[in-house]
């Protein structure tokens, strides 16, 4: 789960991921800076950039425009579960 504090660090952190043969980066909501560092993510088209601590359809419809592949919950919730499907 990665959770930066700053923007900037999102580039290298997504080549070193690519580097270490774990292209696959899962970002949490809980950081002010998470809608950046999936755009960046995703722009590098080497790091599946995943979404996660996603906790309402707002924040689904926020990820997908970064270009989140995947959402994570952390916990059940029925409507934001459907609205992803």
């Amino acid at each position: 789960m990665i959770a930066l504090e700053k923007a900037a660090d999102a580039n290298p952190l997504a080549e070193a991921l690519i580097a270490g043969g774990l292209p696959i980066a899962e970002v949490t909501f809980r950081s002010d800076v998470a809608l950046d560092t999936l755009r960046i993510m995703a722009a590098s088209g080497e790091v599946l950039p995943i979404a996660g601590t996603v906790r309402t359809t707002e924040q689904i419809d926020a990820a997908i425009d970064a270009g989140a592949r995947m959402i994570i919950t952390p916990g059940f919730n029925p409507r934001v579960v459907e609205y992803a499907q």
